[in-house]
C-alpha cells in the first residue's frame, strides 16, 4: 500500500514537471535504505545521509546510492554543515594533476638544506616523524620563520600546544612569533583536536588558507588529530589537506609523534608516508652512556639527499646538525655498537671520498 501511494504521488508530480525531493527516516545507519523498504524503488535518485558515531565523535557522510540515466561516484564522502551551508569533500573526485615545481625553498636550517640537495621543493609535503622531544616543533618553527624572513606568509595549525607555549618555545630558539604576527606575515591557530570532527578541521584549514593565502603551512601535529578516529577517516583528512596544498602550490610541513621512545618504528603505520614527498626521521640514540638525537632524511622524491644518520643538538640558535655517526652501526634500531676501524684505512677512505666529490663537481 505504501509503495502504491508513493508511486501515485510521484506520477502526479511528474505530470506537473516538478522536481521533487522527498526525505525519509532510517532505522539503522547501515541497515535498510528507508523505513518501509520501498521508497528507493520508486525514486529516480537516492542519496543516503549518515551521522555515524566513531569513537566519541559523530561523522557525517553522504552516499549517492542511485542516479538514473547517468554515472556517479560510488562510496561515502564526508561533509560538514557550516553557516555557509553544506560542504562536501569528494576525495574520490580528486585527480593527480597538480603541477610539479623545481624551485627550492629553505628549511631554515642550512645544513638540513644541504642534506636535502638544496632544500625542499616548493610544492612538496614534508613530514617530520619522531618521539616526543626530538625537535619536530623546532624544525617547524625554523621553516615558518624562513618564509617570513623573505616576506612570504606562513600559517601554523597547532593541536598540542597553546599560542603562549609556542611563542615561548620559539623565542628560546631566537624566533619571535609575536613580532612576525604583528607584521602580518604569520598566523597561528590553536585548537584541541577534540573540539571538532576531522571534516570541520579540514574545512577550517581550507578556509584559512583561502583567506590568508600563505606560501607555507604547517600542522603540528597529525598524530593529535588521529586520536579517536578510524584509519580511513584520518587518511581521507590527510589526502584532503595535502591535495588542497598541492593544488594551491603551497609547501606543507607536518609533524607526527611516534609512540616508541627509542629504536626503529614503522612509518607506514601512520598511513601518511606514501602521501608525503619528504620524510625526516628524528630519534633518540644512546652513545657511550648518553642520550643523543639523530636526524635522517629518510625519503625525498625527485632529488638526491644525504643518506647519513647525523647527530644534532638544540641550542639557542636552533638545531645544530653535526657529522654522521661514524664507526657505529645499529643506530636506527636504537642499540648502536662501535665498529673497530683501522685509522689509516679510514683516513684513506675519507680522502678518496673528497677526491670523488671533486671529480664530480
Amino acid at each position: 500500500m505504501v509503495r502504491r501511494e508513493i508511486f501515485r504521488l510521484v506520477a502526479r508530480l511528474k505530470q506537473m514537471n516538478a522536481t521533487t525531493i522527498m526525505t525519509t527516516e532510517r532505522v539503522e545507519e547501515y541497515g535498510p535504505v528507508a523505513r518501509f523498504g520501498v521508497e528507493e524503488f520508486v525514486s529516480d535518485n537516492v542519496a543516503i545521509v549518515r551521522n555515524v558515531l566513531e569513537g566519541e565523535r559523530r561523522r557525517r557522510t553522504i552516499e549517492i546510492l542511485k542516479l538514473r540515466g547517468t554515472t556517479h561516484m560510488k562510496g561515502e564522502y564526508p561533509f560538514t554543515i557550516t553557516n555557509d551551508g553544506i560542504n562536501i569533500f569528494p576525495l574520490g573526485a580528486m585527480r593527480l594533476t597538480q603541477r610539479s615545481s623545481n624551485v627550492r625553498v629553505s628549511s631554515g636550517v642550512r645544513t638540513l638544506d644541504e642534506m636535502c640537495g638544496g632544500g625542499f621543493f616548493k610544492d612538496s609535503i614534508i613530514l617530520a616523524t619522531g618521539a616526543t622531544g626530538t625537535g619536530k616543533t623546532m624544525l617547524v618553527s625554523k621553516f615558518l620563520q624562513d618564509a617570513c624572513m623573505i616576506g612570504e606568509r606562513a600559517l601554523l595549525f597547532a593541536y598540542e600546544e597553546s599560542r603562549a607555549q609556542l611563542s615561548r618555545n620559539a623565542y628560546s630558539w631566537g624566533i619571535d612569533f609575536e613580532e612576525l604576527e604583528q607584521k602580518g606575515l604569520l598566523r597561528i591557530l590553536c585548537a584541541y583536536p577534540e573540539s571538532a570532527g576531522l571534516e570541520d578541521h579540514l574545512q577550517i584549514i581550507k578556509s584559512e588558507i583561502a583567506e590568508f593565502k600563505p606560501s607555507r603551512i604547517a600542522i603540528d601535529s597529525l598524530s593529535a588529530l588521529a586520536r579517536g578516529v578510524s584509519n580511513n577517516a584520518f587518511r581521507q583528512f590527510v589526502i584532503g589537506v595535502t591535495g588542497f596544498a598541492k593544488q594551491e602550490e603551497i609547501t606543507g610541513f607536518f609533524t607526527n609523534t611516534t609512540d616508541q621512545f627509542m629504536g626503529s618504528h614503522s612509518i607506514t603505520d601512520s598511513h601518511i608516508s606514501t602521501i608525503t614527498d619528504t620524510i625526516l626521521m628524528l630519534q633518540y640514540v644512546e652513545i657511550r652512556g648518553e642520550m643523543a638525537r639523530a636526524l635522517n632524511v629518510f625519503k625525498m622524491r625527485g632529488s638526491w639527499h644525504d643518506k647519513g644518520i647525523r647527530e644534532y643538538t638544540i641550542s639557542a640558535q636552533g638545531p645544530q646538525i653535526r657529522e654522521s655517526f661514524r664507526n657505529f652501526e645499529g643506530i636506527i634500531s636504537g642499540s648502536p655498537t662501535r665498529i673497530a676501524v683501522d685509522e689509516k684505512n679510514e683516513l684513506s677512505r675519507i680522502v678518496r671520498g673528497f677526491q670523488e666529490k671533486s671529480d664530480d663537481e
